[in-house]
């Protein structure tokens, strides 16, 4: 894995790009499998990061093993705008920790005998275990995003939404507001972790089952590569807008 390197220098290629993968089509470069990697990448860059002002960006390269290995072998590039703080130090080890809780997720092979694996309810650990990793790596930038919002709008979102009999529906609003619960003990366990700049595995399994909750009640969108339907949260954006 490659991390900081002078702007001067290049991922090194031979001159010549990454060979074509036998078994992937043409086609399938712009296609569902070729989104979901350059999300995956996404991703990868922005839980490299642990402090604000920086910006990572990365890439990644597949080729066959040497002839007496079998498999294909993926090499990770992950760059920093800037070096003043200590993410291209940390980024491998924090990385390798992410990738070895990965390695212990159970699974099952898909039925048709794709790639497409199907997650065991045991991932459930794994998934807290992740989370803290990356919390604990990036409390900082976690911390900037909840403590930037003005927590005494709060009670008032609550009684617009609560006085509402027009535009949701009695289920509507009552998500709405159990959403907004979340919201204060999120802001709550944040808060009681600026010490340590560690959320306890307490706060982290309530996380965890929070995103469940809000993506299983259209709070949030369940696949963000599937087509953009609005959610819950984007209809009640827009009235509360409208509102103000």
């Amino acid at each position: 894995m490659k991390t900081a390197r002078p702007a001067d220098r290049h991922v090194p290629s031979d001159k010549q790009p990454c060979p074509i993968i036998p078994g992937i089509p043409p086609e399938a470069v712009d296609g569902p499998l070729s989104q979901r990697l350059q999300t995956l990448l996404d991703v990868i860059a922005d839980i490299s990061l642990c402090r604000r002002g920086n910006v990572a960006a990365s890439m990644a390269c597949l080729k066959h093993r040497d002839r007496n290995e079998s498999g294909l072998e993926t090499r990770l590039y992950i760059v920093f705008n800037h070096q003043r703080d200590d993410a291209a130090r940390s980024c491998p080890s924090h990385l390798d920790s992410v990738i070895e809780i990965l390695r212990q997720v159970p699974y099952e092979p898909h039925e048709m005998g794709g790639s497409q694996k199907v997650i065991t309810p045991k991932f459930r650990q794994n998934q807290v275990e992740i989370c803290t990793v990356i919390h604990d790596h990036s409390f900082d930038i976690f911390a900037y995003r909840i403590n930037k919002r003005d927590p005494s709008k709060l009670p008032e979102i609550r009684r617009l939404i609560e006085q509402d009999s027009e535009h949701f529906t009695s289920q509507d609003r009552s998500t709405l507001v159990e959403f907004l619960d979340h919201v204060e003990l999120i802001i709550a366990a944040v808060a009681n972790a600026q010490g340590t700049k560690r959320l306890s595995p307490a706060g982290i399994r309530m996380l965890v089952g929070m995103y469940s909750h809000w993506t299983n009640h259209n709070l949030l969108p369940k696949d963000g590569l599937a087509d953009s339907k609005l959610t819950l949260l984007d209809n009640a954006e827009t009235w509360l807008d409208k509102s103000a």
